[in-house]
Protein backbone atom coordinates (compact mmCIF):
# COMPACT_ATOMS: atom_id res chain seq x y z
CA UNK A 1 0.00 0.00 0.00
CA UNK A 2 3.20 2.43 0.76
CA UNK A 3 4.96 2.26 -2.24
CA UNK A 4 0.99 2.38 -4.10
CA UNK A 5 0.61 5.68 -2.07
CA UNK A 6 4.14 7.02 -2.74
CA UNK A 7 3.67 6.04 -6.59
CA UNK A 8 0.95 8.24 -7.07
CA UNK A 9 2.06 11.40 -5.20
CA UNK A 10 5.04 11.02 -7.07
CA UNK A 11 2.90 10.77 -10.32
CA UNK A 12 0.35 13.03 -10.03
CA UNK A 13 0.36 17.06 -10.75
CA UNK A 14 0.70 19.38 -7.90
CA UNK A 15 -2.59 20.91 -8.85
CA UNK A 16 -4.24 17.32 -8.42
CA UNK A 17 -2.54 16.69 -5.43
CA UNK A 18 -3.75 19.91 -3.46
CA UNK A 19 -7.41 19.58 -5.27
CA UNK A 20 -7.76 15.72 -3.57
CA UNK A 21 -5.98 17.43 -0.35
CA UNK A 22 -8.83 19.76 -0.11
CA UNK A 23 -11.32 17.33 -1.36
CA UNK A 24 -13.71 16.50 1.61
CA UNK A 25 -13.75 12.75 2.90
CA UNK A 26 -17.05 12.13 1.58
CA UNK A 27 -16.72 13.47 -1.91
CA UNK A 28 -13.55 11.08 -2.78
CA UNK A 29 -16.08 8.62 -4.20
CA UNK A 30 -16.09 10.85 -7.06
CA UNK A 31 -12.36 9.68 -8.28
CA UNK A 32 -13.79 6.28 -8.61
CA UNK A 33 -14.14 6.28 -12.20
CA UNK A 34 -10.99 8.57 -13.28
CA UNK A 35 -8.27 7.48 -10.76
CA UNK A 36 -9.81 4.67 -9.36
CA UNK A 37 -9.65 3.13 -12.25
CA UNK A 38 -6.37 4.14 -12.83
CA UNK A 39 -5.28 2.35 -9.74
CA UNK A 40 -7.09 -0.65 -10.59
CA UNK A 41 -5.47 -1.44 -13.94
CA UNK A 42 -2.19 0.23 -13.41
CA UNK A 43 -1.07 -1.00 -10.21
CA UNK A 44 -2.32 -4.53 -11.21
CA UNK A 45 -5.17 -4.34 -8.57
CA UNK A 46 -7.91 -6.05 -11.09
CA UNK A 47 -5.46 -8.47 -12.83
CA UNK A 48 -3.98 -9.95 -9.84
CA UNK A 49 -2.05 -8.20 -7.17
CA UNK A 50 -2.45 -10.23 -4.89
CA UNK A 51 0.05 -8.20 -2.52
CA UNK A 52 -1.55 -5.18 -3.18
CA UNK A 53 -4.95 -6.51 -2.87
CA UNK A 54 -4.34 -8.20 0.67
CA UNK A 55 -2.77 -4.48 1.85
CA UNK A 56 -6.02 -3.47 0.81
CA UNK A 57 -7.96 -6.29 2.62
CA UNK A 58 -5.85 -5.30 5.92
CA UNK A 59 -6.20 -1.68 5.70
CA UNK A 60 -10.19 -2.04 5.31
CA UNK A 61 -10.57 -4.66 7.32
CA UNK A 62 -12.30 -6.32 5.32
CA UNK A 63 -10.74 -9.85 4.83
CA UNK A 64 -12.68 -10.10 1.85
CA UNK A 65 -12.31 -7.14 -0.11
CA UNK A 66 -13.60 -7.67 -3.33
CA UNK A 67 -10.79 -5.98 -5.97
CA UNK A 68 -13.67 -3.77 -7.54
CA UNK A 69 -13.16 -2.03 -4.34
CA UNK A 70 -9.69 -1.79 -3.52
CA UNK A 71 -9.21 1.42 -5.63
CA UNK A 72 -11.31 3.29 -3.09
CA UNK A 73 -9.36 1.74 -0.14
CA UNK A 74 -5.79 3.37 -2.19
CA UNK A 75 -7.66 6.83 -2.52
CA UNK A 76 -8.48 6.85 0.84
CA UNK A 77 -4.73 6.26 1.97
CA UNK A 78 -3.90 8.75 -0.43
CA UNK A 79 -6.13 11.07 0.74
CA UNK A 80 -4.82 10.70 3.97
CA UNK A 81 -0.83 11.26 3.25
CA UNK A 82 -2.36 13.80 1.08
CA UNK A 83 -3.50 15.67 4.45
CA UNK A 84 -0.46 15.87 6.07
CA UNK A 85 1.62 17.86 3.03
CA UNK A 86 -0.67 19.01 0.54
CA UNK A 87 -3.67 20.29 2.23
CA UNK A 88 -3.70 24.41 1.77
CA UNK A 89 -3.67 26.19 4.88
CA UNK A 90 -4.24 29.99 5.81
CA UNK A 91 -0.77 31.29 7.37
CA UNK A 92 -1.16 34.16 9.77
Amino acid sequence: MEEAVDRLINDLPLKDKATIAAMPEDELITLQFTLGYQIGHGYGVWSGNRKLLRSCELISGDPYLHEDFAPSVIINELWNRLQETYKLRVVK
